[in-house]
C-alpha cells in the first residue's frame, strides 16, 4: 500500500485537487478518503452539530476528540494499491489542536489530554504528503463562496494563524521524517497537471 496524504488550510482546495486527481490520473487501484466533515456537522447521527459548537462558541475540546478519532479510523483503513487520504493525524495534532491551545480555546488540561490520545493512536506515516499552499485570503474568499453554514462566523484571522502552524509544520516534516513532501501552489490547474502526470507508482 501506497499513501498519499492532502494538506491545506481550510479552504485551500483539497477537495477540488482530490477530484482533479480521480478525473485525470492513470493510475489504477487508487482509494480516496475525503475529510470526514459529515461526521463532525452529525455526530453518530444524533444531529449534533460539533464544528458548528466549536466556530460559534469558545470550545474546542470536544470537536479535537472526535477529529482524532475519525481521522485514526481512515489512517488504519488497508487498501490494495494506493490510498489517498485528505489530512492525516498528525497535522489535526500540530496544526489545529496546537492552533486552539494558542487561542484559548483548549486548556493545558484539555490540550494535554488531546496530545495523550493522538500519542495512543500513533501516527502512522504516509509515503508522500501534497501540501496545497495557499493565500489566507483566498481560502476565507473561497471559504465563504462555499458558504457552509458553520463556517460563517469564521475571522481571516483564524485562517493566518492556520496558515503559519501549517507552514511551521510542512518545513518539520520535509527535515525531519523522511517523508516525501511535495509543495503545490493551490487551484494552480497547471501543477496540478504537472504533479499528477508525473506521479508513476
Amino acid at each position: 500500500m501506497y499513501t498519499i496524504s492532502v494538506e491545506g488550510n481550510i479552504g485551500s482546495g483539497k477537495t477540488t485537487f482530490l477530484n482533479y486527481f480521480k478525473t485525470n490520473s492513470s493510475i489504477k487501484n487508487v482509494e480516496y478518503f475525503p475529510e470526514p466533515v459529515y461526521k463532525w456537522i452529525n455526530l453518530n447521527k444524533t444531529g449534533i452539530n460539533l464544528l458548528e459548537d466549536f466556530y460559534k462558541s469558545n470550545r474546542s475540546f470536544n470537536l479535537q476528540i472526535y477529529i482524532a478519532i475519525t481521522l485514526d479510523k481512515i489512517q488504519k483503513k488497508k487498501v490494495n494499491g494506493i490510498k489517498i487520504t485528505e489530512r492525516t493525524l498528525e497535522s489535526g495534532r500540530r496544526v489545529f489542536a496546537k492552533n486552539s491551545l494558542n487561542e484559548g480555546k483548549l486548556s493545558i488540561l484539555e490540550y494535554n489530554i488531546i496530545k495523550s490520545l493522538y500519542d495512543h493512536f500513533m501516527w502512522e506515516k504516509p509515503n508522500e504528503i501534497i501540501y496545497l499552499r495557499s493565500d489566507p485570503k483566498i481560502c476565507f474568499e473561497n471559504m465563504k463562496n462555499r458558504n457552509r453554514d458553520e463556517e460563517t462566523t469564521v475571522k481571516l484571522d483564524y485562517l493566518i494563524n492556520l496558515h503559519n502552524l501549517y507552514e511551521s509544520w510542512i518545513t518539520y516534516v520535509k527535515e525531519n521524517t523522511g517523508i516525501k513532501v511535495t509543495i503545490l501552489n493551490s487551484m494552480n490547474m497547471i501543477e496540478y497537471s504537472d504533479f499528477v502526470h508525473s506521479i508513476k507508482l
